[in-house]
């Protein structure tokens, strides 16, 4: 693959950042529902995106992050929500919440580049990106 140049912050679109906003609202209203019903994560089914730890960086930041380095189009941005959106309503036990919000964001996003792309990089390049 030939080397291509980062773009810099003001060139990484708004739609990045506007699937992160989209998707904290998300888990911020899920993270409500279950500290009012009483349920700790702990209490929670695991699932291959869960994380033991609150990652350090937003989950906006992290899109932007993701737009910056991995060069995601904006349409994969858009695939991205609908799988995610799909995930959730075909898997009731999924729970989108600031533990899930960054695996589910990369994996959606993988492979809706893999689906929509032409050219992409390995899983490997993604995962040092991610």
């Amino acid at each position: 693959m030939v080397e291509e140049e980062i773009p810099s912050i003001s060139q990484i679109s708004g739609l990045a950042y506007a699937m992160g906003v989209s998707l904290e609202k998300i888990a911020h209203h899920n993270e409500k529902a279950l500290k009012d019903h009483g349920i700790s994560h702990h209490q929670l089914k695991k699932t291959q995106f869960h994380s033991a730890f609150l990652p350090e960086i937003s989950v906006r930041d992290y899109a932007q992050h993701l737009k910056r380095y991995a060069k995601f189009p904006n349409e994969c941005f858009i695939l991205a929500l609908i799988y995610i959106e799909r995930i959730m309503k075909r898997n009731q036990d999924f729970l989108l919440t600031f533990l899930t919000l960054h695996r589910i964001t990369l994996t959606a996003l993988v492979v809706s580049a893999k689906f929509h792309e032409d050219e992409y990089y390995s899983n490997s390049t993604y995962a040092k990106i991610g």
